[in-house]
């Protein structure tokens, strides 16, 4: 059973993603499957870390999000969307420092949700203007 965490008010923006990754990192289970070393998070350390107020602080306290008009009640309509529906990409977003503009932009798509996971390869992702995200980062 994962340890429980409560991202405090009171930590700079910036401590947030330190806090979070630290217990990323605590809970990440090691294993061996076929000869493959492998590594995941548990379900029960997703569900630790993404409650609705852990969630919510995230949101409210987002740099990207507070670069561009995103008033309250859509702050609190993304928080609930991310909490119904999108509890381990709020995870995926946060260890991979993606934000929460982007995960806003990635469940503007319907598919786009954790009963869907994993992924398609080839899944496109649009901005606020409906224009797709720049793939440059992704070509090796």
């Amino acid at each position: 059973m994962a340890s429980s965490i409560a991202i405090p008010t009171t930590i700079p923006d910036s401590s947030q993603y330190i806090l979070i990754r630290h217990f990323i990192q605590q809970n990440t289970t090691k294993c061996t499957i076929f000869g493959e070393e492998n590594s995941f998070l548990p379900l029960a350390a997703i569900k630790a870390l993404a409650t609705h107020e852990n969630i919510r602080e995230v949101v409210h306290r987002d740099s990207d999000l507070k670069k561009i008009y995103f008033p309250e009640y859509s702050r609190s309509f993304l928080t609930y969307r991310v909490y119904r529906h999108a509890q381990k990409l709020f995870v995926l977003a946060v260890a991979e420092d993606l934000g929460m503009l982007f995960l806003r932009d990635l469940l503007r798509g319907k598919r786009a949700v954790d009963e869907n996971l994993p992924l398609k390869m080839n899944t496109r992702v649009r901005d606020e203007n409906d224009v797709f995200w720049s793939d440059v980062d992704t070509q090796g």
